[in-house]
This record gives C-alpha cells, sequence and structure tokens, in this order.
C-alpha cells in the first residue's frame, strides 16, 4: 500500500455525511459514525501492522496512521461510551421502526412525513416495543427508558388519535392527525430562510 491508500482511507473516515440521512441529531449521529469509520481503518491498518510484510517501505504511511489512531482506539472510557450510544441508537431506531416516522433506511430528511403505514399496526407495533423494552431486565430499570416508556404512555391517545371527519365542499373527508410537529417545525424553517433571502 502507498501514500495514496492511506489517504483514500483518511478521506473515507471523515467522508461520514455517507451514512447520514439529513435528520440531524438524535436522528443522524454522526461522532459515532466517525468513531466506527475510525475503529474500521484501524482494524485494517493493524492486520498490515501484525503481517510478516510490515517492514516494507510502502506501508510507512500506513504506520504513522495507525500510530495516529491506535491512542484513540485505546482509550476505554471512549469505548465505553460509544457501546452505549449503540445500544441507545438500536432502542431508538427500533422506536422509530414501530412509529413508521423518521425510519432509519429514509431519505427525506427533516420533510419527512412518516410513511403510509395503517394506524392500528402502528399502534401494535409501538406496544410491542414497549413490552420488549419493558421484558429487558437491565432496560428497564434505567431512569432513560423509563421516562421513554412514561411519555409514550402520556401521549398514547394522541399517538393513534382517530381520523378527523371534515365536511367540504366536495363531501366528507378523513383527516389523520399529525403524530409529530414535523410539518409546523417545517413551516418556520421556511419562513426563516424567506425572510433572511429577503434580508
Amino acid at each position: 500500500m502507498s501514500i495514496a491508500s492511506a489517504f483514500a482511507l483518511i478521506q473515507w473516515v471523515f467522508d461520514i455525511s455517507a451514512e447520514l440521512n439529513g435528520y440531524g441529531f438524535p436522528f443522524d449521529l454522526p461522532h459515532l459514525a466517525f468513531y466506527h469509520r475510525l475503529k474500521t481503518v484501524y482494524t485494517l491498518v493493524e492486520a498490515i501492522w501484525e503481517s510478516p510484510h510490515k517492514y516494507e517501505k510502502t506501508h510507512k504511511p500506513l504506520h504513522k496512521l495507525f500510530r495516529l489512531i491506535k491512542p484513540v482506539m485505546a482509550d476505554q472510557t471512549l469505548k465505553r461510551s460509544a457501546k452505549a450510544l449503540d445500544k441507545k441508537a438500536e432502542i431508538f431506531n427500533a422506536l422509530r421502526e414501530a412509529l413508521r416516522i423518521a425510519l432509519p433506511e429514509g431519505k427525506n430528511g427533516l420533510n419527512d412525513d412518516g410513511d403510509d403505514t395503517d394506524m392500528k399496526t402502528i399502534k401494535e407495533k409501538v406496544a410491542a416495543f414497549q413490552e420488549k423494552l419493558k421484558s429487558e431486565e437491565t432496560l428497564s430499570k434505567r431512569d432513560e427508558y423509563k421516562k421513554m416508556i412514561q411519555q409514550i404512555d402520556t401521549y398514547w391517545d394522541k399517538l393513534f388519535a382517530d381520523p378527523i371527519s371534515v365536511h367540504t365542499a366536495t363531501g366528507e373527508q378523513l383527516i389523520q392527525p399529525q403524530r409529530t410537529n414535523n410539518i409546523l417545525e417545517r413551516f418556520f424553517r421556511d419562513l426563516k430562510i424567506e425572510t433572511s433571502t429577503e434580508n
């Protein structure tokens, strides 16, 4: 491997936008994605470091890269934090999947309105999510997950409200109440952009 290879690996580590979906925090976790990319490169370079060919002159740039990354990978506090955040992200993504809102595989970013899954199915999925969380003894005792369950219980009726019947000139229409304030947030975001452009 040459300097070009080391440079390509460094570029890949910093290209974390390829893994993000434009939702922003807490949906996108750029720092965690950066850590995992750094870890991937470290594993690759470590394998070369431990191989019989490690003394080849062309590997010198990779050895330097290895030495730079090693202290980060050896940081046990950082390792524990990343592991804890991975678990929280896994649970948060499961909730997003259950609610069918801002899905991890979605590409609409902040313009995401959720998908068209029927409310009965969503309600069943969220109930199953809650039961799974409650059944995991370690997690169910932690304050952050207790609060999450409590919030879902508090707003349960609003999350799964029945459609509202509206009489229009063309007849009756059913409107499903939004489960998030995303439309309102988008309105104010667009308004802010328009006013800043005018000024």
